[in-house]
């Protein structure tokens, strides 16, 4: 559903960089570079990578899956919410056009 949405096509490959606004703890609206991997192989879902930068914002992890993390879609406000154990961190992509 997320994919999709976000007008990416997992059939036709399997990892798309995108970015989108970060909010966690104090900081809002800042831009982050991430992948989204379809992850087709495994049945888990897709999951999403980021640069060592996601770090510098107090996040431990630059890997989030659908195993380890509960991951909410808010498909009115294009959001991406994900819990983890301590921390929660909310993803505001940009519409396609």
């Amino acid at each position: 559903m997320l994919m999709e949405e976000l007008g990416l096509h997992p059939a036709d490959q399997t990892e798309f960089d995108v970015s989108a606004k970060l909010t966690f703890g104090k900081t809002r609206g800042s831009r982050i570079n991430l992948r989204i991997n379809s992850n087709p192989y495994s049945g888990n879902g897709p999951y999403l990578d980021f640069n060592e930068t996601i770090k510098s914002y107090g996040l431990r992890f630059t890997r989030f899956t659908p195993q380890y993390q509960e991951m909410i879609w808010d498909e009115a406000m294009f959001t991406l919410t994900v819990i983890g154990q301590n921390y929660q961190f909310i993803l505001e992509f940009d519409q396609p056009k």
